[in-house]
C-alpha cells in the first residue's frame, strides 16, 4: 500500500497538506508525540497521531499505511462541523475524538487485531498515573510519513468506498480558508464529562458518522 500511494501521490514536498471532501476536512503534518494526544493503534503499532488544532478541527500525523478501518476513522473524526449540531452533538472534532476514545468498542476492536483508538493524555507511552508503558515509548522517535502520500491514501479510500461522484481535495490553503471557528451553541458548554462514557467507537467510523446524521446526540442505535 504504501509503494502504491507513493506512485500515486504528487510530487509535493510540503509537511503540512489539508485533506477534504464535502463533508470531512483534515490536516496532515507533524504531530508532537509528546503532547495530549488520540491516537490509532493496531497491536502494539502506531498507525496514526491525532492532535486538536487552535480551532478543535483535527492534524494528523501517519506513521503506517492505512488499513481500511484507519482510514475510515479518520475520515469520520474529520467530518465538518455542523453550525448547530456541531460534530455529532459534540463541541468541535477533538472533543468527538476524545468521546470515541473513551468507547468500550476500542478495547474489543484491540482484542481482535483490528485498529482502534486510545487516548494519551500525558504524551504517547506515558500512563494515566504518570509511570512510561516501555513498547509505546520506545515509538517516540518513528518518523511521519509524507503528507503527500497520506492525502492520496485518503483519497483513494474514500473515492474506492462509494464516494466516487466527489473528487477529494488536497490543498494546503485550506486551513487557511476556515482559520475562524464557528461559534458553538451556548449549551454545548454544559456538556458534563461522562458524556464520553457513552461514546462507542468500536464500529467503523462511517457508520458512526452515518448515526450521527440521525442527531441522536452520541447514544449510537444497533442496525
Amino acid at each position: 500500500m504504501d509503494r502504491l500511494a507513493e506512485l500515486l501521490a504528487p510530487d509535493d514536498a510540503r509537511d503540512v497538506i489539508s485533506a477534504a471532501g464535502d463533508h470531512w476536512w483534515l490536516e496532515v503534518g507533524p504531530v508532537d508525540l509528546g503532547g495530549k494526544l488520540v491516537t490509532i493503534q493496531r497491536g502494539d503499532a502506531l498507525i496514526a497521531a491525532i492532535t486538536a488544532r487552535d480551532d478543535g478541527r483535527l492534524r494528523v500525523a501517519v506513521f503506517r499505511p492505512l488499513d481500511a478501518k484507519s482510514a475510515e476513522y479518520l475520515i469520520g473524526l474529520g467530518q465538518v462541523l455542523h453550525p448547530e449540531h456541531g460534530v455529532c452533538m459534540r463541541e468541535n472534532n477533538w472533543e468527538y475524538a476524545l468521546d470515541c476514545s473513551a468507547g468500550n468498542g476500542n478495547y474489543y476492536a484491540a482484542d481482535r487485531g483490528e485498529a482502534y483508538l486510545s487516548y494519551w493524555e500525558k504524551g504517547l507511552g506515558i500512563s494515566w498515573d504518570g509511570s512510561d508503558v516501555t513498547e509505546w515509548r520506545k515509538q517516540l522517535d518513528l518518523v511521519a510519513r509524507p503528507a503527500a502520500r497520506v492525502v492520496a491514501e485518503l483519497g483513494i479510500h474514500y473515492t474506492l468506498s462509494g464516494n466516487e461522484d466527489e473528487e477529494p481535495v488536497a490543498d494546503a490553503g485550506a486551513a487557511e480558508e476556515f482559520e475562524t471557528p464557528v461559534p458553538s451553541p451556548g449549551w454545548r458548554s454544559k456538556r458534563q464529562q461522562n458524556a464520553r462514557s457513552r461514546a462507542f467507537s468500536g464500529l467503523p467510523t462511517r457508520w458512526c458518522s452515518r448515526r450521527c446524521a440521525r442527531r441522536t446526540g452520541g447514544v449510537h442505535e444497533a442496525d
